[in-house]
């Protein structure tokens, strides 16, 4: 499923990582938008040449991801939300 908003707008983050290098301002845009995975993006369309200038931010993102989640659980929160869970579901 191809979409043409997502093509373009993370071939702006890859031109805007690529000639200035902010990798911070184009992480934070691209959650801004929704899911960030290489997946997703092929998914949707993008090209390849913009996959491979984001897949060091990406890869941060999906870390950062995963710490949090790890934090929250430990708090007995959602890993997503951060809303409570269910008694027992906070250890899984």
């Amino acid at each position: 499923m191809e979409c043409k908003f997502t093509q373009g707008f993370v071939a702006a983050c890859a031109a805007t990582l690529r000639n200035h290098g902010c990798d911070t301002i184009v992480a934070d845009t691209l959650v801004c938008c929704g899911p960030v995975s290489v997946d997703q993006y092929r998914k949707l369309g993008v090209d390849e040449y913009d996959i491979d200038i984001l897949r060091p931010v990406i890869k941060e993102i999906q870390r950062k991801k995963r710490c949090a989640g790890s934090t929250l659980r430990k708090r007995g929160l959602h890993p997503t939300t951060g809303q409570g869970m269910p008694a027992g579901e906070a250890s899984k």
